[in-house]
């Protein structure tokens, strides 16, 4: 399966990191064993949006891919491969999924250009990690709970900055955070991969948002990453709908596709 998209692409630089990716030609298998409850590095890829028919056969394929391999992955996630949006067929509403357009934006060095909205005080620098991870995880948390059920979304949560601490590690990326003496308040992550940087998990303080905390994240960041990483291109993704895709083009990203991905959360996942 020949991926199309630059947000899948850059998308699964992680799950090659410490997942399993397997193609089997409709679709493509992601699994990583040691986060189950991670949606999004446990799911199926496909080559093409949804019909009708495709809803049973989709959740056979699931089923024997990932549900019967980790009991502890109850829930259900379908990416497509597709630059565009589409109809989500009634079958999947029907079982409750739920649907989002994200947008892929990206960034080049002669685009990055700072806000006239920065926060003049917050100071930008990698995190310490593992030391500084529970002060992550802290912040994710009150930032950005998504409405999960809190113990399991924290243990999830853990488990993910240990691979971002890891990729840390290996030399593929960096863990930022804005700080305000010693208080973190705003965080995200940069990775890179042959010249193609990725970001994840872009996080404010609820009571520090809309003070140009997260532009001065992004834009601090992003220089980073072309003066010292060896980066040529950036990448972010924004939900179609929500205030950070503002944030991020005040930056100089550009969107370039949206990507439609489907997810069913089970009950006891929710708070």
């Amino acid at each position: 399966m020949k991926i199309q998209t630059l947000g899948v692409r850059s998308h699964l630089m992680f799950a090659y990191f410490d997942g399993l990716v397997i193609d089997r030609g409709q679709y493509l298998l992601v699994r990583t064993p040691h986060n189950p409850t991670f949606y999004w590095g446990n799911f199926l890829l496909m080559d093409q949006p949804p019909t009708e028919a495709d809803a049973p056969v989709w959740l056979e394929w699931f089923d024997q891919e990932i549900t019967q391999q980790q009991p502890q992955s109850l829930h259900k996630a379908f990416g497509v491969d597709f630059n565009g949006d589409y109809k989500v067929p009634e079958a999947f509403r029907q079982m409750g999924f739920e649907t989002f357009l994200h947008t892929t934006l990206l960034l080049s060095p002669e685009d990055l250009r700072a806000p006239l909205h920065l926060h003049s005080h917050a100071m930008i620098r990698p995190l310490r990690l593992p030391q500084e991870l529970e002060s992550a995880v802290e912040l994710q948390i009150i930032g950005d709970s998504q409405g999960f059920e809190p113990t399991g979304y924290r243990n999830f949560r853990n488990i993910q900055m240990q691979r971002y601490a890891a990729m840390q590690a290996a030399g593929l990326g960096y863990w930022f955070g804005a700080f305000l003496g010693d208080q973190l308040l705003a965080d995200c992550g940069l990775f890179a991969q042959k010249g193609l940087g990725r970001y994840q998990q872009v996080t404010t303080h609820p009571h520090y948002r809309k003070q140009g905390l997260c532009s001065k994240l992004i834009y601090e960041s992003a220089r980073f990453a072309f003066e010292h990483m060896g980066v040529k291109q950036l990448v972010i993704q924004a939900d179609a709908a929500d205030i950070a895709q503002r944030i991020y083009e005040r930056v100089g990203f550009k969107p370039v596709e949206q990507i439609r991905a489907l997810q069913y959360r089970p009950a006891t996942e929710t708070a």
